[in-house]
């Protein structure tokens, strides 16, 4: 089965139930003579006549037939009835805190195991996205312009661009790594720490500059160790 949901405040809810009974019933003997399963037929009844008859100038008489007969038929038998009644109830729930992720996810269920499987398939999802997502958000970096031998006590001058090569409009923010500073070079520039709305470049989204100067640390060091942005 597939489905379709959308991140944000909501989720979706999967509710799946299996039911089974069975009723189960034995017929065994028992050990005892007097109670064995058998079948068994009983006849009472008799027939008799009665005639009488009367003189005395006026012939008369009474015959009387009479007859009273019943069968009774009786079954003995050992049995046992066990009813089993099983039931499982599962609950999905999927969703996701982003308001303009999207997921198309399979699911089945595994057989040899009995549990849900689910597969991400397709749709688009934000930074950290998820496996099988588009994403919205991919930040590119591009160094454009690098300074060039620069005197000690010159600020050394470079020019990047940055992008999205997602999917999708999102906001991102350009900083460099402190602990990568630990000589506490002097790091500055227009949108350094500033929050940037880039469209996708997929989709006609533009690219922005920024220029960084980078000037020695208080020690004067000639040489640094690289520190990420």
């Amino acid at each position: 089965t597939t489905f379709h949901f959308s991140g944000g405040i909501g989720s979706m809810s999967l509710e799946f139930s299996d039911e089974k009974f069975d009723h189960l019933q034995q017929m065994w003997n028992s050990p005892l003579s007097n109670a064995k399963n058998r079948d068994f037929e009983t006849s009472i009844g008799g027939q008799g006549d009665i005639e009488i008859a009367l003189g005395f100038g006026i012939m008369g008489g009474v015959i009387i037939d009479g007859a009273v007969s019943a069968t009774v038929d009786v079954s003995h038998r050992l049995l046992q009835d066990d009813d089993i009644e099983k039931s499982t109830s599962i609950a999905v729930e999927l969703g996701d805190p982003d308001a303009e992720d999207e997921f198309i996810v399979d699911m089945w269920l595994d057989p040899v195991y009995g549990t849900f499987v689910f597969d991400t398939r397709g749709g688009q999802s934000k930074c950290p996205h998820e496996l099988g997502t588009d994403p919205l958000e991919r930040p590119h970096l591009v160094v454009t312009k690098q300074a060039g031998i620069t005197a000690i006590d010159e600020p050394m001058i470079f020019k990047i661009d940055v992008a999205n090569h997602g999917y999708g409009r999102s906001k991102f923010v350009l900083y460099h790594e402190t602990t990568d500073n630990g000589d506490s070079l002097g790091i500055d520039g227009n949108g350094l720490g500033d929050v940037w709305d880039l469209n996708s470049t997929a989709v006609g989204g533009q690219k922005r500059t920024a220029t960084l100067t980078i000037e020695a640390g208080p020690e004067g060091n000639l040489r640094y160790p690289s520190v990420r942005l």
